[in-house]
This record gives structure tokens, sequence and C-alpha cells, in this order.
């Protein structure tokens, strides 16, 4: 991994948030680690890991734009959130489709698909209040 200064980094994150692709990818390359480990401290099972990362991927994308470097924050302080919250969006989203979909294309009956509801509300249950927070916005 490459190692920038602070004003290197400070200059990626404004080349990045008015759209410069090549400061993006550097940064979403330097940062996957973060991802990762968002993902494998949230991540329950029922679904495949490479989508719910791919989930914590747009987080990081969204953590990026909004970021303001000026402020002092590390970024992986305000990026975690930000990578929490788009994980649990997409489970709940998962959730409500599951919820609406009572015949799957696999042949699940609709008890399958109110058991999986059911789990992912116990998972979301056995989070951290503030974690339970974030997913329930």
């Amino acid at each position: 991994m490459e190692k920038y200064t602070r004003k290197q980094e400070i200059e990626l994150f404004r080349q990045a948030q008015v759209g410069d692709r090549t400061s993006l990818n550097a940064l979403m390359w330097r940062h996957e680690r973060l991802v990762h480990a968002v993902v494998r401290k949230q991540w329950r099972g029922g679904w495949r890991y490479e989508e719910v990362v791919q989930e914590g991927r747009l987080g990081l994308w969204r953590a990026f734009l909004k970021y303001d470097p000026e402020r002092g924050t590390a970024f992986s302080t305000y990026a975690w959130p930000a990578i929490v919250r788009q994980v649990w969006a997409a489970v709940k989203r998962h959730q409500r489709e599951g919820e609406r979909l009572p015949q799957s294309a696999g042949g699940e009956s609709a008890a399958d698909w109110a058991r999986t509801c059911q789990l992912l509300r116990e998972m979301v249950a056995r989070l951290p209040a503030k974690e339970q927070q974030l997913v329930n916005q």
C-alpha cells in the first residue's frame, strides 16, 4: 500500500469528491480492508459474504463523498458507521423483499421466508443499541 502524507491524502479526498475516478479508486483500494473488517464483525450468514462486502463498499464510497479531512477526524472513524449503516440497510431491504415474496424461485415456502425474516430480526436485536438505531433508520 502506497504511503501518503496528510496533505496528499487530503488532496486525494478532494479530487475524489469532485469526480476524479483515479483518486476514488486509489482511496477505495487503500480502505478496502476497513470494509472487510466491518463485514466480518457484522455478517451473520444468510447472505453471501461477497454480496455483503459489495454493500459495504457502497457505504465506503458514500463516506468518501461526505468526509471532510479538515475536521481532524480519522477517515476510518468517520467511515465505520457509514459502512455499518449501508450493510444493515441492505439487510433490511433484503428482509422486506423476503417478506413480500412468499414463494422464491428456489421453491422455498412462505414458512421458510418467514423463518428467514425472523432470523434477521433476531440478528438485529443482538446488535448494540447504537447499531440497532442505525439499522432501523
